[in-house]
């Protein structure tokens, strides 16, 4: 009986975001990238870029120093070959990607995303996706330290907007710069992330273990309309088709 009072009161202080749970890091090589069952947000797969005088854009994040969506290294099927790209050939301490989300109040989510880290000892950053600092916020970190960080982890922590806010800006960053920030084998590209989701934790799967034939999740792309499109209703009740593609 009292090992089962302690493990309702720990499951209720962790859904109200009173403890903070620990970081779940699992190789990309051990899992079935795209099994999770997660949420995306926005642009989290960094597929939807726009044009800039400075390079690609994901459309709705504004960013700093060295940071745009890029062709990733080390990607599974899932990425489909798009990843945020960190690189230090300007030997920018740090760089970031960031955007605001908006969530229900005193709910609780996990946070989750695909990282990877090319440093190492000698030449290395820290490849980071947080909240901005707020307080309990959901720090996901991978460092050059990790056994075969540059092949990817699937990192995921818990977090309860009762405590971090509802209105929340996520930020993707690297900083630590040592060296040059890369290894020899990687340079100049220094960390990459993807497929970026906040998920409602009672509908949060994490990915199927390698070799068990997990399905994929569908990737949906709506063909008509278009984002840009102007619809007119001449009478009403209206409708609108829509025309969508998966895969």
């Amino acid at each position: 009986m009292t090992s089962c009072i302690k493990i309702g009161i720990y499951g209720w202080l962790l859904s109200h975001g009173l403890i903070i749970a620990a970081q779940g890091l699992i190789r990309l090589t051990a899992i079935e990238p795209g099994t999770e069952a997660v949420q995306l947000i926005p642009n989290g797969d960094f597929q939807s870029v726009a044009p800039s005088s400075e390079g690609p854009q994901a459309a709705g994040w504004t960013r700093q120093g060295q940071l745009a969506p890029s062709v990733g290294t080390n990607t599974s099927r899932a990425n489909e070959g798009q990843v945020a790209g960190g690189k230090v050939d300007l030997h920018y301490p740090v760089s970031l990607l960031q955007r605001l989300v908006h969530l229900e109040p005193n709910t609780s989510y996990v946070l989750s995303a695909y990282l990877w880290n090319m440093g190492d000892p000698a030449n290395s950053v820290n490849t980071v996706l947080d909240f901005n600092d707020a307080p309990g916020e959901p720090q996901l970190v991978l460092s050059s330290s990790n056994s075969g960080a540059d092949s990817g982890y699937f990192a995921y922590r818990s977090f309860n907007t009762g405590t971090t806010g509802a209105s929340i800006t996520l930020r993707l960053f690297y900083d630590g710069l040592t060296g040059t920030g890369a290894s020899a084998g990687y340079y100049p590209l220094a960390a990459q992330w993807d497929n970026i989701a906040i998920t409602k934790a009672v509908e949060f799967i994490p990915p199927t273990p390698h070799g068990t034939g997990g399905n994929l999740r569908p990737r949906v792309r709506i063909d008509n309309p278009n984002s840009d499109d102007s619809l007119f209703f001449p009478t009403l009740p209206a409708s609108v088709p829509i025309e969508a593609t998966a895969t």
